[in-house]
């Protein structure tokens, strides 16, 4: 076993950012069916779509979007993404997000994580206004604010799991000593406790994923996105990291949106939403 880098190592490569590809084709469908929800009781509306509610659900409201959209331009061909999407995130609430492939969902969660922006409509974190943010406000609330898991673990091959996951406290600023000594504690309670000093090819599919699950709640985000976090692992693993990630989100009430194509697991969340023609709708 090798205690590979340093955190002072860590803090020189801070700047590295990990590369992102959008989600840029969209299977065009109608969105006549963004009003349609079941007749029930239960069920109450929030913008252009109705939720269903839970008891997780009554929590501060962390996340508005309004009319958000976002179009590519191929050619003389315009590709409209997101069209007048709605949503709120609440503290404690893990929500569903499913759709086929290419439907937008990566380019959402992108878009709401600020990996990239708009075309047009509102992001309001807290009481925070995105779009009248610069670059480095976006990045310091981002940052300071927002936790993102993909579904590739995307951890540094040469530092143990305990650096991987010190590593955004040091860039948020935080001492090494104080860093490290979090960073454990978040691993000890992903079950990770005797693999600190491993590094990612040491460790199983579904150990590396908690280990990004940790590193994406270390600097404890009041939001966190997931896209298909699970995706890659098998159905039992699936379901052992799945169950770490809600318990974490309704301990620490964090507003969550889990994007994924396992409907089981899906099924276990407050509520599921669907990106359907654009639009979110109920599932």
């Amino acid at each position: 076993m090798h205690e590979t880098g340093t955190l002072s190592a860590l803090f020189k490569r801070h700047s590295m950012d990990v590369q992102v590809q959008d989600d840029r084709q969209i299977q065009q469908q109608p969105s006549s069916e963004n009003e349609g929800a079941p007749e029930d009781k239960n069920w109450k509306t929030s913008g252009v779509f109705r939720v269903r509610r839970f008891k997780g659900m009554e929590g501060e409201i962390l996340l508005t979007v309004q009319g958000l959209e976002k179009k590519y331009q191929q050619g003389t061909r315009t590709l409209n993404i997101l069209q007048k999407l709605n949503l709120r995130l609440r503290a404690g609430e893990i929500t569903a997000l499913v759709g086929p492939s290419g439907s937008g969902k990566s380019t959402l969660l992108h878009i709401l994580g600020l990996l990239d922006t708009p075309t047009g409509g509102q992001i309001i974190i807290g009481d925070q206004i995105v779009g009248k943010m610069n670059d480095r406000a976006r990045t310091r609330l981002r940052n300071q604010t927002i936790g993102f898991v993909y579904q590739f673990h995307h951890l540094l091959p040469e530092f143990s799991a305990v650096e991987n996951v010190a590593l955004p406290l040091i860039i948020s600023g935080t001492n090494m000593r104080e860093s490290r000594d979090r960073a454990e504690e978040y691993l000890k309670t992903m079950g990770l406790a005797e693999r600190l000093k491993h590094r990612p090819s040491e460790l199983s599919g579904g150990e590396q994923q908690r280990v990004a699950i940790a590193r994406a709640l270390v600097n404890q985000p009041k939001l966190l996105f997931a896209d298909e976090p699970t995706g890659n692992l098998d159905p039992e693993t699936s379901q052992e990291v799945f169950e770490i990630l809600l318990e974490q989100v309704h301990n620490r009430g964090i507003g969550a949106l889990i994007a994924t194509h396992n409907i089981s697991l899906a099924e276990e969340m407050d509520r599921i939403l669907e990106l359907k023609g654009g639009k979110l709708v109920p599932y």
